[in-house]
């Protein structure tokens, strides 16, 4: 039981026991079975003494226990506090072992864990992975040429699907340049079946980072997407950009003529898409920089060697074996026979 005295009857009485046994509060708070804290908080009133211990104190040193106000169970704060805990809970999550209780409770759980990520990841809690945003920037915008290509947004992930063969040394570029932009090192997985490397980005906040950059989540081709604006309105930008593009849906391609009676091997760049936007965009990138580009359906070829050379100097390809490829066909006989 807990007793409750005046405020200065209850401070004089301990403090009487202090100056009279001349010890300190450690040592009468274990004379009686608690802290030295706990038995200070007596001494100022901070807190409610035992019936027991007063008691033993009052015989110990023969004092006088002062009048008695109020006695209170054990543990009845509690009783009062607990009660406005329970409502305040009630008020702030709802009902418990509701629905509408459980989902109130998984929404603030999430807002606070969207708000402290670092604090629940501590805690071994599973939060959404970190992601920084990025200034517009070539890097950017390359990025967004790369996921206009071979990228794939859903409403929480980010698929970037490459060659395992062709394309190994790019899946490491792509990877770096992920890291670089956003902060993050992204999952590479490999299916050998499918002969694909998948760059794997996951994250709600990143396909709300790319939504604010131009980009949509859904199938490119149904919604036929296209450069965003941003990116348009800067040369350099352009340029990253459709670099972005040409590394991952371009391609290079061989093709034969007769001229007279000899058979000739000519080298070309080829770059498709079933997305009209993007296919214009390329085709206006490459003419601003007097590059001569051909279409047939959904393709767009570049013929002349001088056009080629033109291409690979300026846009800078980093997908090298578009530029392998090129070297290659350079150090051969243009004539067959």
């Amino acid at each position: 039981m807990r007793w409750v005295f005046a405020d200065d009857d209850q401070v004089s009485f301990f403090k009487e026991i202090k100056e009279k046994s001349g010890l300190s509060n450690e040592v009468l708070g274990s004379f009686i079975g608690v802290s030295g804290r706990s038995f200070g908080d007596w001494v100022n009133r901070k807190t409610l003494p035992s019936k027991e211990g007063v008691l033993r104190l009052g015989q110990k040193f023969k004092i006088m226990v002062p009048k008695i106000l109020e006695e209170r169970e054990e543990f009845w704060s509690g009783r009062i506090h607990g009660r406005k805990a329970a409502l305040k809970r009630l008020k702030i999550y709802g009902p418990p072992g509701t629905p509408e209780g459980r989902r109130k409770g998984g929404l603030v759980s999430w807002q606070r864990r969207r708000e402290n990520p670092d604090v629940y990841r501590k805690l071994g809690c599973i939060v959404g992975n970190k992601f920084i945003k990025p200034k517009k920037s070539e890097d950017l915008a390359e990025f967004v040429g790369i996921v206009l290509g071979d990228g794939c947004l859903t409403k929480d992930q980010c698929q970037i699907s490459l060659n395992m063969i062709d394309d190994k040394e790019y899946v490491k570029y792509v990877a770096r340049l992920v890291s670089k932009l956003f902060g993050y090192d992204p999952t590479v997985a490999e299916y050998p079946g499918q002969t694909v490397t998948r760059i794997i980005i996951t994250g709600v906040y990143f396909i709300k980072i790319m939504k604010s950059f131009g980009l949509i989540v859904g199938n490119k081709t149904k919604n036929q997407v296209g450069v965003p604006e941003w990116i348009k309105s800067d040369k350099n930008f352009f340029r990253a950009c459709i670099r972005g593009l040409f590394d991952t849906d371009g391609g290079t391609f061989t093709h034969k003529h007769k001229v007279k009676r000899y058979d000739y091997c000519h080298f070309g760049l080829t770059y498709t898409s079933a997305c009209k936007p993007l296919l214009s965009s390329f085709k206006k990138c490459l003419e601003v920089d007097d590059i001569k580009t051909y279409g047939k359906k959904d393709c767009l070829f570049v013929y002349r060697v001088g056009d080629i050379n033109s291409f690979f100097n300026i846009y800078q390809t980093k997908n090298l074996k578009h530029v392998y490829r090129f070297k290659d066909h350079l150090s051969r006989s243009t004539r067959l026979n």
